[in-house]
């Protein structure tokens, strides 16, 4: 898990807190996604991901989803810059790909 503060992974562990449910017995700390996702990949570990990244290759050939009996809450995704810093021509563009995928989506939410 990245356990940074505001992680999804974070926001998971304070979810099963505030629902008195046991954490995972286990919990293997990283600082990447793709050091997460090798360890996954190689061994018998689970991780948790938005169910979209198993429909994009190589993820989908790589693992398969594990249904659970228990809501998640909604994961909240935002961007992040540099404060007064203006975002180059490409990343401008990103940033607007990204909005409208957002809003576009199933939810129909912005960030």
């Amino acid at each position: 898990m990245t356990l940074s503060a505001g992680s999804h992974h974070s926001n998971l562990l304070d979810y099963l807190r505030r629902s008195r449910l046991p954490p995972p017995a286990r919990i293997i700390r990283v600082n990447t996604f793709g050091v997460s996702w090798n360890l996954m990949a190689r061994s018998d570990a689970l991780l948790a991901v938005p169910v979209g990244m198993l429909d994009a290759q190589p993820y989908a050939q790589q693992a398969t989803r594990v249904p659970l009996r228990l809501e998640l809450p909604p994961l909240q995704l935002g961007i992040m810059k540099l404060r007064d810093a203006p975002l180059s021509l490409a990343a401008e563009k990103l940033a607007g790909l990204f909005r409208e995928a957002i809003t576009s989506g199933p939810h129909g939410h912005a960030a």
